[in-house]
């Protein structure tokens, strides 16, 4: 997810929408790309990443497989 300078960038901790909660980054204001988790509740978190890429491929490749019909 593409984040600006209102959309989350500039929050360096907790939250201004109830609904996403920003992980601690001090430098969250240089990055523009955050990921955010679906962990299934009401509020998802958000982490900036050096490299979005990289981590979301980790995450991808270590997720259980969806259960079959």
């Amino acid at each position: 997810m593409a984040i600006g300078a209102f959309g989350g960038r500039a929050r360096i901790w907790g939250t201004a929408h109830p609904r996403y909660w920003a992980s601690l980054d001090p430098g969250r204001f240089s990055k523009r790309e955050a990921l955010v988790l679906d962990l299934g509740r009401f509020v998802r978190p958000f982490v900036t990443p050096d490299d979005a890429a990289a981590v979301e491929a980790i995450l991808r490749e270590r997720m259980p497989a969806p259960p079959r019909p």
